[in-house]
């Protein structure tokens, strides 16, 4: 009788372990959110990515128009941000380079990012020759800088802003590789995935909806922060000339800009606020979620 009941004892306690592992991941979430930091960077993060979708309904003045007679103005009514050395309105490119700031990183975190985790969690799982070979591929991309990677691509391909979010996409995707990697090993082995497989779940299943629950809260502290760091090196791109091409506006260009000019100081000084108006809320949603994973936190 023992060995006639175990597989339903197997079946139920692997469907409370699959409710046990949604919890687990929309804890993370709501503890993240609850969280004063969390809520203060989601709330800057989701308001700078409405104002740059909606730049075109936000900004008083076309990005590329020059207005004759405005030369190098401070903030005034008309001029928000004043106007740079070609009589254009900055608040105009300030709003329309965070839009391309974020395409750039949304892009290359959604995409790069997901294709990494996804080749962790295949390498993680199945290990063997096939762990051997991914590993050694996302290994020889690790030995380059993020930056450096990225220029040498634009190097190669050219610049513009599909390049820019391509550059930055290699370089993010050996991280969550990496990670996705480290969260299937620790998870694969637990009793649960044992129970799931006796159960007759196949390995596809099994890897991303009893696993893949438990191995994204680390991810999503990682997306948070490659986020950050793809916007920091889109600007830092604009300023070194290889990112969006002008007239076309980006916060790097617009700071790179304002080089000649360092006595307006709201040419540098305005943009480079809200570039890192957007670092600090995507920073501090970091924090909140690594803080939501900390186990004794959630038992509090």
């Amino acid at each position: 009788m023992a060995t006639a009941t175990l597989p339903q004892e197997l079946d139920t306690a692997s469907r409370r372990r699959s409710r046990s592992e949604d919890s687990i991941f929309l804890t993370t979430l709501v503890e993240t959110v609850r969280n004063p930091m969390g809520a203060v960077g989601l709330l800057i993060v989701l308001t700078l990515i409405v104002v740059g979708f909606a730049a075109p309904l936000i900004a008083p003045h076309d990005p590329i128009d020059q207005l004759r007679g405005h030369r190098l103005e401070g903030p005034s009514a008309d001029f928000w941000f004043g106007t740079d050395e070609f009589s254009r309105d900055i608040f105009s490119r300030a709003v329309y380079g965070l839009r391309a700031s974020i395409l750039v990183s949304i892009f290359a975190v959604g995409a790069f990012g997901t294709l990494g985790t996804v080749v962790g969690f295949v390498a993680g799982y199945f290990r063997g020759w096939v762990d051997a070979i991914a590993m050694r591929v996302v290994d020889s991309m690790l030995a380059f800088p993020g930056l450096l990677l990225a220029i040498a691509i634009l190097a190669a391909l050219g610049a513009g802003i599909q390049n820019v979010a391509l550059a930055i996409g290699i370089g993010a995707f050996p991280r969550f590789a990496r990670i996705g990697r480290a969260q299937m090993l620790s998870e694969s082995s637990r009793d649960y995935v044992t129970a799931a497989r006796v159960t007759g779940a196949g390995e596809i299943r099994i890897m991303f909806r009893h696993v893949a629950v438990n191995a994204l809260p680390p991810l999503l502290v990682q997306a948070a922060l490659s986020m950050a760091g793809a916007v920091l090196i889109e600007a830092s791109l604009g300023y070194l000339g290889l990112g969006t091409e002008p007239p076309q506006p980006s916060l790097g260009n617009l700071i790179n800009g304002a080089r000649a000019h360092l006595d307006k100081w709201n040419y540098f000084a305005l943009p480079g606020a809200v570039l890192a108006m957007f670092l600090v809320g995507l920073n501090l949603l970091a924090d909140a979620t690594n803080e939501a994973m900390d186990p004794h936190r959630r038992r509090r």
